[in-house]
């Protein structure tokens, strides 16, 4: 479940997710955009105020509020979380790779393969390696601070990660 001022975005196993807007929401309760379809449940959304992005597997769709589909892009690794700003996705992935890419590239981008390879993203970092951490894990993402939470198995202790970065406009 992501949450963003007055709307809502919830995902699921049944390959679907559903936009809400509390601040339109009438005694029946009907969510404003059903987003789908996905090949797979739904792990992790995202929403701000133009867009929603979902992720199944290794693919990241962004849509917007009325539910349309503006890119589906494949993942090179399944991602466990994700937030959209209003310039930047951030994304950490199972290998607890996380990764900031410009908005605009990805929402321009064909082939998201091809945006990897040109550097289009904002920066990558690995926040834990050599260790096998389980699907425990978030990312919380401040004006200028990320916090990456990770629950070890093999060490049975969770890893906390802080990252303190200015941003740098073009």
């Amino acid at each position: 479940m992501a949450v963003y001022k007055e709307f809502i975005l919830t995902g699921s196993d049944d390959r679907t997710a559903k936009l809400w807007n509390l601040g339109t929401m009438d005694r029946c309760s009907r969510a404003v955009a059903n987003l789908y379809p996905h090949r797979w449940g739904v792990e992790c959304v995202s929403v701000n105020d133009k867009y929603c992005l979902t992720t199944d597997t290794k693919q990241l769709t962004i849509r917007d509020h009325h539910g349309i589909p503006l890119n589906r892009l494949s993942l090179p690794s399944s991602a466990i979380n994700v937030e959209v700003g209003n310039e930047y996705i951030t994304i950490l992935d199972v290998t607890t790779t996380l990764t900031r890419f410009n908005l605009r590239n990805v929402l321009d981008a064909q082939d998201f393969e091809k945006e990897l390879e040109r550097k289009h993203l904002a920066w990558s970092i690995q926040t834990k390696t050599g260790e096998e951490s389980s699907r425990r894990r978030t990312v919380a993402a401040g004006l200028s601070t990320f916090v990456c939470v990770t629950w070890v198995k093999s060490h049975h202790k969770i890893d906390i990660t802080l990252l303190d970065f200015l941003s740098n406009k073009d």
